[in-house]
């Protein structure tokens, strides 16, 4: 499988590894209409080069009850949820929107957890974590051999509300690695290590209310 490699961490790609807007509502998918005229339909990727193509996400419930409903992946409250799909090469790029259905005192102990590179159950993985409560605010951490070994960028404290937010996490060949919150940079970091990639994975704690993803790319 190859994709469009970018070393500007900035930069947009022509076309993605996967793209899910998920307005079919179906944990098995057809490829999106739009994705695919976008790349010249499926039979003639305009891709460059021509080899890149776009992945048709199958996911797959690990745990809890997620659904893909009114056009956005939601999960529960009150409940583990993990829904993944296979992503067997280390990207460049992922974002994806966001949004929780209340906030407020009564709703402590939230939590974001998306697994970016996954490896295995013996926690191997690169994490996207926002949480109000332990690292309080937002993360990329690294965790490697079940140990959380460092913490690769500090994004500062994350202020919950009920908006849809944008996130993005890049990463060069170099290892240099950058988040961006609603299209501002939180900060860098250069860190080789990586995982063997297996899978992507939301991985919800288990949170007090129900959220909601929408517009996955990954390049």
């Amino acid at each position: 499988m190859s994709i469009i490699k970018y070393d500007g961490i900035a930069r947009d790609p022509t076309c993605y590894a996967i793209w899910d807007d998920f307005d079919d509502n179906r944990l098995c998918r057809d490829a999106l209409s739009r994705t695919l005229a976008a790349v010249g339909g499926e039979g003639s990727m305009k891709c460059s080069p021509p080899e890149a193509q776009v992945w048709r996400p199958e996911w797959k419930i690990v745990n809890g009850s997620a659904t893909i409903s009114g056009g956005t992946l939601n999960t529960p409250a009150a409940q583990r949820n993990t829904i993944s799909t296979s992503l067997p090469f280390v990207p460049e790029g992922w974002e994806w929107r966001s949004k929780a259905d209340s906030v407020g005192s009564a709703v402590s102990g939230r939590a974001v957890d998306v697994r970016i590179i996954y490896q295995d159950d013996s926690n191997n993985y690169y994490q996207y974590w926002i949480t109000d409560t332990t690292y309080l605010g937002y993360r990329l951490l690294k965790i490697a051999g079940g140990t959380t070994s460092s913490t690769v960028i500090d994004g500062g404290n994350w202020a919950w509300d009920t908006n849809w937010h944008t996130h993005r996490v890049t990463r060069t060949r170099a290892g240099l690695w950058e988040l961006f919150y609603d299209g501002t940079s939180k900060g860098t970091a250069t860190d080789t290590w990586l995982p063997s990639p297996r899978e992507f994975r939301w991985d919800m704690e288990t949170n007090p209310v129900p959220l909601h993803f929408d517009n996955l790319k990954i390049w």
